[in-house]
């Protein structure tokens, strides 16, 4: 697959949050967006895993748009196996958090795991998303099980212009 770049917006996260997790699969959950230091903003999660993980984990986003004063729904929703595309270093997550956590391969044994100091790259996601507020949905599932649900509010603008 191509390399791209979209230079054509910028995505400014508003906040993320745990919504509901299984209190028999994980204790502890933590998911933050907060200051690194004066001007940027990172990513921060942790869990304390109270059962082993088969390589059988699936992560859902779904996508709804502010409109109408509501968030509707979004065609947009992606479902993959996070233990393949782990794995197979898709969108380069091995090496997104090979610095950054102690996650580990599929399987994983129970215990901490953390990712701290997460920056994304937006330059990397698709181009063309209409501009406006939105709203993404993941869902995670092991072994076919609902697991826990986290909500991330942001919004898609226009780069600033360049006046030089």
């Amino acid at each position: 697959m191509p390399e791209y770049h979209q230079n054509d917006y910028d995505v400014q996260v508003e906040r993320v949050e745990i919504v509901w997790y299984s209190k028999s699969f994980a204790r502890d959950v933590k998911l933050g967006y907060v200051f690194y230091n004066r001007t940027q903003k990172v990513f921060n999660g942790s869990a304390y895993l109270l059962v082993n993980i088969s390589t059988d984990v699936t992560g859902v986003a779904e996508f709804f748009k502010f409109a109408s004063n509501e968030y509707r729904e979004f065609p947009m929703r992606v479902g993959a196996n996070l233990c393949h595309e782990y794995a197979n270093n898709n969108f380069k997550a091995r090496e997104i958090l090979k610095n950054i956590s102690n996650v580990k391969p599929c399987p994983a044994p129970k215990g901490y795991y953390y990712v701290g100091n997460l920056v994304l790259d937006y330059s990397r996601f698709p181009p063309y998303i209409p501009r406006g507020r939105y709203k993404a949905v993941g869902k995670l599932y092991h072994n076919s099980e609902f697991v826990g649900e986290a909500h991330a509010y942001f919004a898609v603008v226009d780069k600033p212009l360049k006046w030089w």
